[in-house]
């Protein structure tokens, strides 16, 4: 299996359309920060990470699994439409460069614990290909709608028999800061109520907040 997502899903032609499309569709992709390269501790400049850059800040990360899926790579959570508010999270980190890793956590109070690491690590079709680790709490705070009340649910990332981190998966695309991949573990989502369901693997996207929508909810 191959860190490119568009090699990791069946429907990779429609995944390429979507990550495409988000990006057209960001305003103010790239324009959270400066690209950050790698420090050089001998002052030396550091190569350039060419188009495949990512801007440090206030990132959105999303966090989404499939109430029903035909696709056995990625298998539906169970038990279905549990809980009521969905498989899905948008929870605000912050990004930062740490050496060769790229890190991000959660950067707002109740929003959780998520620590987010990884690394590029070769080329894939879409840009390049990252591996890395996450492990934690995020909490949903968007609606998705402005006129909707906030969704009631959080998502606990963890390895298998909830040990350790969840593996990630993924591509920094070709233009703007935008990241696009899968998470593997023991993944739950659940409420307030205590109502819960388990993925195995879910699909992450991470991006500015400046190109997202409601991202005013971040102030």
């Amino acid at each position: 299996m191959t860190p490119a997502l568009i090699e990791l899903v069946e429907l990779g032609e429609l995944v390429e359309v979507v990550a495409l499309t988000a990006l057209l569709l960001t305003p103010g992709c790239g324009a959270a920060g400066s690209p950050v390269r790698p420090s050089d501790p001998s002052g030396h400049s550091t190569p350039s990470l060419e188009d495949n850059q990512l801007t440090t800040g206030s990132q959105w990360l999303e966090l989404i699994g499939f109430g029903l899926s035909k696709d056995p790579d990625f298998p539906p959570c169970a038990p279905l439409l549990v809980p009521y508010d969905g498989t899905g999270v948008v929870t605000p980190v912050d990004l930062a460069r740490d050496r060769q890793e790229w890190v991000a956590r959660s950067s707002r109070v109740g929003a959780g614990n998520v620590e987010l690491r990884f690394h590029e690590n070769g080329h894939s079709r879409m840009g390049r290909s990252v591996a890395g680790t996450i492990r934690g709490v995020g909490v949903n705070v968007q609606s998705g709608r402005d006129n909707l009340p906030l969704r009631d649910v959080r998502t606990i990332l963890a390895g298998p028999s909830g040990i350790g981190a969840a593996t990630v998966e993924g591509t920094i695309a070709g233009v703007g800061s935008f990241v696009l991949g899968s998470m593997s573990g023991e993944i739950r989502f659940s409420d307030s109520f205590g109502n819960s369901s388990t993925c195995s693997k879910i699909l992450w996207t991470m991006q500015p907040m400046t190109g997202f929508p409601n991202s005013d909810d971040a102030e």
